[in-house]
């Protein structure tokens, strides 16, 4: 698949819990997302992950993540939906405070998004085919409690050299399909609250 993952730091064996830095250079997306669970309605085409993460890891229950102070980086990635290719980019990168999957609690300082191509189709139904990427979570067979709402912030967003496109039979425009270019573009202070205002550069 190429490129490498290192791991360093205490490995509690009894305790089923890693404290440590996991450090990941050019490391395919494609055999990784094989490991998680099947919850996307497409394929991810292409893409590689490095980044440099401090982790706390314990699988003695259920799998509880934490990361602080740690840096992640997304490049050229491609997911793809039969012969299209609904979303792009040519790189993320990201400064992560803090993440909690269990607590469901992400704090983001800086995240830069170059390249951005998303290819959105209006279906029959009146609805955007974007939404049809995830699958839908199956019906719990036993009562479980909620997992909490996630809580996120992020401090800085640049985009960059992006665009939008949209076919659909009902616009005016030639063969129902327009498309918009961002070149670039600043939003602070981003949060889950949508009562907090927006700043927008």
């Amino acid at each position: 698949a190429g490129g490498q993952l290192h791991a360093a730091g205490n490995l509690f064996v009894h305790a089923s819990r890693f404290e440590g830095k996991v450090s990941a250079n050019h490391v395919a997306l494609q055999p990784l997302a094989a490991l998680g669970p099947d919850s996307l309605n497409a394929d991810i085409a292409g893409g590689t992950l490095d980044g440099d993460t401090q982790q706390r890891i314990d699988w003695s229950k259920t799998l509880a993540l934490t990361m602080e102070h740690s840096k992640l980086a997304i490049n050229d990635f491609v997911l793809a939906q039969r012969d299209r290719k609904p979303v792009a980019w040519h790189s993320l990168n990201a400064s992560i405070k803090h993440l909690d999957l269990g607590s469901s609690t992400a704090q983001l300082d800086d995240v830069t998004l170059h390249g951005l191509k998303i290819d959105a189709r209006r279906l029959q139904n009146g609805t955007i085919d974007l939404a049809n990427l995830s699958k839908p979570s199956p019906p719990a067979k036993t009562r479980q409690p909620a997992s909490p709402s996630w809580h996120w912030s992020m401090a800085h967003l640049l985009i960059d050299g992006s665009g939008f496109a949209l076919t659909d039979p009902s616009l005016p425009s030639k063969n129902g399909h327009i498309e918009i270019k961002a070149d670039k573009f600043a939003l602070d202070n981003l949060s889950d609250d949508m009562r907090k205002p927006v700043k927008l550069n």
